[in-house]
């Protein structure tokens, strides 16, 4: 029996030598005597790469985003313990940003010179953002404006560095019937206030303030919570009569080479003659006679309303050899010097008038409505020409005077001036 099992177990060894799998393996009952066929060998494909990558693991951390004023100091202080406090300027946008802040909670504090600070308290959490809002509300004060105008307005504007004073925004104010109105919300710097009087009889005025300087009372315990400056706006309305029946020197401001001799001859020499005397410069409603004599039958001018000698309407009386048009009264506003034509009325009728060796006699009637113009003829009978305006209303108050261009040769013998009409 010992040799059996032997012989069986020499079989195996011998059989696993030589790579023959036992038919157990195969489903065969033990001790068959069939060879096993080994198993063929597979054909390799191609050959298969294999790539390793790396993974790296981010791992969120929290931040806080501070929208405030742009420049603003803006702090982080730890309050439930000890740590140093942490701190930043807000960018040109107004924000900050803190990474990756200690989780805990915290104070922010805001601040900037000309603003009121302001704080908030917040609470961070691990790895999550957060973000907060602290609008600083500017430091201003009030100042209140008194005048002695019934109506009108006040235009204001904070002047910025290197600017000139009527740039930027300005704000607009109506002046209250007894003459106040307050200022509000003026920030520390200094402003142009521009006090425009609803009445021609005021003249417009401009003062300069410096804030908080001139909105600090000078008596708090006085009980006053605003300060009240007081501005005097100058009246300026001419209301006396211009005559020149004397024509005297000191009463005009003349063109050099303009003579007096018995009233005014102006020859090829172009200017404005104006009132010397400050009380003939305002008038508003007028009228003006005036007699004149054209010697080369060309043009003659009229000053009317005139800020300065640049700034006037130009009432041209043409002759039959009028320098741009012949026999026509034409009206132009002249502004920096420059004329602006503005319309024109055809005096055809007065042109033996106009052509007189004794000269003619003109009135003019200046209100808002316009100029009403009026010529004798040579039988010495007044006659309307009619009426001209500024549509846009450029002057409404100034002197009355005498203009001329580059080839002008008239004279004036009578001229007067009466605020709103002249008793004749």
């Amino acid at each position: 029996m010992y040799k059996g099992l032997a012989s069986v177990f020499a079989s195996l060894v011998l059989s696993l030598f030589l790579g023959v799998v036992p038919c157990s393996a195969q489903g065969s009952k033990l001790g068959t005597s069939e060879p096993v066929k080994r198993p063929a060998t597979p054909a390799r494909g191609p050959s298969v790469r294999v790539v390793e990558r790396s993974v790296t693991v981010v791992k969120k951390v929290g931040s806080l985003t501070i929208s405030t004023e742009p420049g603003a100091l803006v702090v982080l202080k730890p309050t439930l313990r000890a740590g140093k406090p942490l701190q930043a300027t807000a960018d040109e946008r107004g924000t900050v940003i803190f990474n990756s802040p200690v989780p805990g909670s915290y104070k922010i504090e805001a601040s900037k010179p000309e603003f009121d600070p302001r704080s908030d308290e917040i609470k961070i959490l691990p790895q999550q953002p957060f973000a907060r809002r602290l609008d600083l509300k500017p430091i201003t004060y009030k100042l209140n404006i008194k005048t002695q105008l019934a109506g009108g307005s006040i235009r204001y504007s904070r002047r910025q560095e290197g600017s000139t004073p009527d740039a930027g925004n300005y704000c607009v104010l109506v002046i209250k019937p007894n003459g106040e109105a307050l200022l509000g919300d003026l920030r520390k710097g200094q402003y142009d206030i521009d006090i425009e009087p609803d009445s021609l009889e005021f003249e417009k005025k401009r003062i300069t303030i410096s804030v908080p300087k001139d909105t600090e009372l000078t008596d708090p315990a006085a009980g006053a919570e605003i300060k009240t400056l007081p501005v005097q706006v100058e009246n300026k309305k001419s209301t006396e009569t211009f005559s020149t029946t004397a024509w005297l020197q000191a009463d005009w401001n003349l063109p050099a080479g303009w003579k007096l001799d018995k009233g005014l001859k102006v020859k090829n020499i172009p200017g404005v003659a104006l009132p010397a005397n400050e009380r003939f410069r305002y008038y508003l409603d007028f009228e003006l006679i005036a007699n004149a004599k054209l010697n080369d039958d060309g043009t003659m001018g009229l000053a009317l309303w005139a800020r300065d000698a640049k700034n006037y309407y130009l009432l041209q009386i043409s002759g039959a050899k009028g320098q741009e048009q012949q026999n026509t009264v034409s009206l132009y506003a002249v502004r920096n010097g420059v004329p602006r034509y503005i319309t024109s009325l055809t005096a055809a009728a007065f042109a033996s008038a106009l052509a007189s060796d004794r000269g003619f006699r003109v009135r003019i009637k200046g209100e808002k409505v316009g100029f009403t113009i009026f010529i004798e003829d040579t039988d010495g009978r007044e006659h309307p020409v009619g009426q001209v305006k500024d549509d846009l209303n450029e002057f409404q108050k100034g002197a009355i005077g005498i203009a001329a261009s580059n080839k002008a040769d008239f004279e004036v013998k009578y001229f007067l001036v009466c605020a709103s009409a002249c008793q004749q």
